[in-house]
């Protein structure tokens, strides 16, 4: 997906993704990522059964602006989904359908 390359700031593993191929979309809503996609992973040791793990997301042509957010199994009425070999996946922005309030298809239970 990425080519990944890690270092050592202190205590922290610091792992740098970059060079994504275009077989990944960016988030669960099917929004995808230019070329300039780096993500900044970083996974601190807090004790001996706790690992802190934080990421930072940049692609300064698909974030123009900040951006959060929370991966959770709710369904998110904004994402738009389709059906690929008996699978739910996002919607690529051509397959789009989106209008206010009928983001799932309701053809696609649990979704």
């Amino acid at each position: 997906m990425g080519i990944s390359r890690g270092r050592w700031e202190g205590d922290t593993l610091v792992v740098d993704v970059r060079n994504f191929n275009d077989q990944t979309w960016f988030d669960h809503a099917g929004n995808y990522h230019s070329e300039q996609l780096r993500v900044t992973e970083r996974y601190t040791l807090t004790d001996s059964d706790h690992i802190v793990y934080e990421a930072t997301v940049e692609d300064p042509v698909k974030l123009l602006r900040f951006r959060t957010f929370v991966n959770s199994d709710a369904p998110d009425p904004s994402v738009v989904s389709i059906r690929l070999r008996a699978q739910h996946r996002p919607a690529g922005p051509s397959r789009r359908r989106h209008r206010p309030g009928r983001g799932h298809d309701p053809a696609m239970p649990g979704h």
